[in-house]
């Protein structure tokens, strides 16, 4: 993505903090901690979220919650200590994007209708709609290796595919991990080839637990982007099975 931005003339000034904006005329000027000044057009702070929990009434229910905290939900979305609340979406604190709010939605619904429904955040994907798109599921490398696994990596180019060459785009990259003691997918990265659409394959994968050794035999339509899985798949499944 940094290769990208410096393609449209960003320049990624990386590990630095900024102290200081100051309105000019072009636009404005930046200080850094420890560095030089930067002029800038526009100046985008990007501060991260919070639940917006504050005036939803929650001490009328005996909650206390403070303003920019997260309400507590058990696995069916009910909020913790209520019997009749239920909760969806950045309130919750959970994976905060539209389809989990959709997801935990029908999880109330099922439980509304008298279903036992539990929510699991596992295949939740996560998409950041550059160009190319950046999409993820599951554990990266450093968050898989804090949980206690040493994963499996695998690696393919989007340009392997042929639907890259037919399509005219050919950047971007897959890697898929997958935890060795139970011979499943536990996360994926990708860039470009359309991933944000055929990373759902990998989230049922990584919900489900499906073998890796069942999933590489998963034969996709010709040509298409998802193809770019099936080296990598067989791959882990050859080495899984060594």
């Amino acid at each position: 993505m940094a290769e990208r931005l410096a393609a449209v003339g960003v320049r990624a000034l990386l590990g630095h903090q900024g102290a200081t904006a100051q309105p000019t005329g072009a636009g404005a000027r930046l200080t850094l901690v420890g560095g030089d000044p930067v002029d800038a057009d526009r100046v985008v702070l990007a501060a991260g979220r919070q639940p917006r929990t504050a005036g939803l009434g929650m001490e009328a229910l005996g909650l206390d919650v403070q303003p920019g905290e997260a309400i507590n939900v058990d696995g069916r979305c009910r909020v913790v200590g209520t019997e009749n609340v239920w909760a969806v979406g950045d309130v919750t604190g959970i994976a905060p994007f539209t389809h989990t709010a959709h997801y935990q939605g029908r999880v109330v619904a099922a439980n509304l209708a008298g279903r036992q429904v539990r929510a699991d955040y596992r295949g939740v994907p996560r998409a950041v709609y550059t160009t190319p798109v950046l999409a993820a599921v599951g554990h990266t490398e450093a968050s898989a290796r804090a949980a206690g696994i040493e994963p499996i990596v695998a690696r393919a180019a989007v340009s392997d595919t042929v639907r890259s060459t037919t399509e005219g785009s050919t950047q971007g990259w897959l890697k898929l991990l997958a935890d060795p003691r139970r011979g499943t997918l536990v996360g994926a990265t990708a860039m470009g080839g359309y991933a944000e659409e055929w990373v759902s394959e990998v989230s049922l994968a990584v919900r489900a637990e499906v073998p890796v050794t069942a999933h590489a035999d998963v034969v996709h339509p010709f040509p298409t982007y998802a193809e770019v899985l099936e080296g990598p798949l067989w791959s882990l499944a050859a080495e899984l099975s060594g």
